[in-house]
């Protein structure tokens, strides 16, 4: 259902659901969009933060199972930079890859995951403005800082190119 008509549908239900309270978590789940969706009704997990830990956590997610969840999170940062790793037009996967480092959240455990991507997909550079990213937002993360360490003898060796990788 596109946006317009989910509005037009929470708008004709909204007194079916004060009627029906038994009903009310299934209509508001149902209508409910994005970030504020939880996995089924009876549930209390955002799908967002399931598609996260999935992201944060596995490595080997399919093209088709991003792509699913990036209609759900259209706006999702770790999404779009996961996506740029299948995309065979450059210009695209550089536009993926920008999309999501500029919407990157204070968080650096999310950062650390994000620059572990971009270090896969062989870009330095992004990888590094990642991680420091993540360590502004906490300092004290040895895993950013040791992953800091290795993008930076990367970028060493490869005398700041950022064209080559692990």
């Amino acid at each position: 259902v596109d946006e317009q008509r989910r509005q037009q549908l929470t708008q004709e239900v909204r007194s079916s659901i004060d009627a029906r309270p038994a009903s009310a978590r299934f209509m508001q789940w149902f209508l409910s969009v994005g970030g504020e969706r939880t996995l089924f009704p009876a549930s209390d997990t955002k799908a967002v933060e399931w598609i996260h830990n999935a992201l944060l956590t596995n490595v080997d997610l399919s093209e088709e199972w991003l792509s699913s969840a990036l209609v759900l999170l259209p706006d999702d940062s770790l999404l779009h930079v996961a996506l740029a790793k299948f995309e065979n037009n450059a210009q695209r996967a550089d536009f993926l890859r920008a999309f999501g480092l500029a919407r990157l959240p204070k968080d650096s455990v999310t950062c650390v995951r994000i620059a572990q991507m971009l270090l896969e997909q062989q870009q330095l550079k992004l990888a590094l403005a990642a991680v420091e990213k993540g360590l502004l937002a906490d300092a004290t993360n040895e895993s950013a800082q040791h992953l800091r360490l290795e993008i930076l003898e990367y970028l060493k060796r490869d005398n700041g190119q950022g064209a080559a990788g692990p």
